[in-house]
């Protein structure tokens, strides 16, 4: 059996500014990290466990569809904790792949100005 590493752990910073025709610049940050542990880490077989979280803020929120708006998720609050369940097993004939995720997440927005 080839034992591999055990546990897997990334994380992202990101800054954007955003800009488009017929629409309000905005800028972003977003920070998101992720950890997985292997439960069971065989060559045929692995099970694993992880824990995620994203957090971002919008400047502005252009969620709208009227004039000005840019039409995409934009909360200048975002808070969410994630943990995924993956099970991998695989045969001489087969493999195939189980998971499933119970996650939290909280957002709010301050109103969006109408133009008219």
């Amino acid at each position: 059996m080839i034992k591999a590493k055990q546990t897997v752990s990334g994380a992202s910073l990101s800054g954007d500014q955003l800009s488009g025709k017929n629409v309000e610049d905005n800028w972003r940050v977003r920070w998101m990290t992720g950890y997985y542990y292997k439960v069971i880490n065989e060559n045929n077989r692995r099970v694993t466990v992880g824990l995620n979280n994203m957090i971002w803020h919008y400047d502005k929120d252009l969620s709208g569809y009227s004039l000005g708006q840019g039409g995409y998720y934009s909360p200048q609050e975002y808070l969410s904790f994630a943990v995924p369940v993956m099970w991998r097993q695989r045969t001489e004939n087969w493999s195939w792949e189980l998971g499933g995720s119970v996650s939290w997440s909280h957002s709010a927005t301050v109103p969006c100005r109408v133009i008219r």
